[in-house]
Formats: structure tokens, sequence, C-alpha cells
């Protein structure tokens, strides 16, 4: 799938020539993956952005993976989260009992664990073991995301 391919490596010109040519921009490779979740991986911002405006499927589940979102957060891409947030991207998805902001908050990403309240994302989610995103931050030693979560009372 050459329009997989290209967001994987980045290739904004192949992708852009590709959308041009029609290519389906919610194709799925065997593992259920798009190129807006490859891209998203491989932490390519602007294409990206470039799938999203032709009508991306911010929210796509693979059989294989997480859904965009929960790659983003995971790995404290503030931007790439408001991209997939202003695409509609469901904030409170859950993958392997884990939303975007369990992942931001355990990882310690407080800007992106603020982007993710603002858009209402639930700081109550909780695991079926009763965990929390406040719970995994201070878990892992982030007091800053702790005292954020602590402090959010869901009207900021």
């Amino acid at each position: 799938m050459p329009l997989i391919a290209a967001a994987e490596r980045g290739r904004l010109d192949v992708v852009r020539l590709l959308l041009d040519g029609g290519a389906n921009v919610n194709d799925r490779r065997f593992d259920g993956k798009t190129a807006l979740i490859a891209a998203v991986e491989s932490g390519h911002l602007e294409v990206a952005k470039a799938l999203l405006s032709a009508k991306a499927d911010a929210n796509v589940k693979p059989s294989l993976g997480a859904p965009a979102l929960l790659s983003a957060a995971a790995k404290g891409q503030s931007e790439m989260v408001r991209a997939l947030i202003s695409a509609q991207a469901d904030v409170n998805v859950a993958c392997a009992a884990m939303t975007p902001l369990m992942l931001a908050a355990a990882n310690g990403h407080l800007e992106t664990v603020g982007v993710l309240l603002a858009a209402k994302a639930n700081p109550n989610a909780r695991q079926p073991n009763g965990t929390t995103a406040l719970t995994l931050a201070q878990k892992n030693g982030h007091s800053d995301v702790a005292r954020l979560l602590q402090s959010y009372d869901g009207n900021d």
C-alpha cells in the first residue's frame, strides 16, 4: 500500500501526490493500520495533518496495535494530539484498558495530559483493577502530572 508506506516514511510530497491521484485515505494494511496511524506512530505531524485534511478517519482501531490518539498520547506528541482531537478523535478511546490520558500520565507527558483534559478526557476512567491516570502518574514518579490531575475539576 503505497500511501501507508509514504506516510510511515514521512514523505509528505508522495502522500500529497497519491491523495491527488485518488488514493483511498482510509485504506488498511493487513494489520488494520491506515496511513494516518502509520504517520502518527512514526511522528510525522505534517503528513498526519495532510491525511486528516483529506478526511482520514481519526478513530480507526487496527486489529493489531492502537488507535492513532493512543500512540500520540503515549509518546507525548502534544501537537499531534491536538490535530487528532480537531479531527474528532475520541479522547476516551481505550485499548488494552488504557486511555490516551492514562498513557500520557504514565509517561509523564504534562503538556499532553493538559491537552487531553481540556478536550474532556475522563480523568476518572479506570482499568479493571481500579487504576486511573492519577494512579499511573504517581506510581511512575510524575509528580507534576499527578498535581495537574488532582487539581482538575472538569471546568477548565
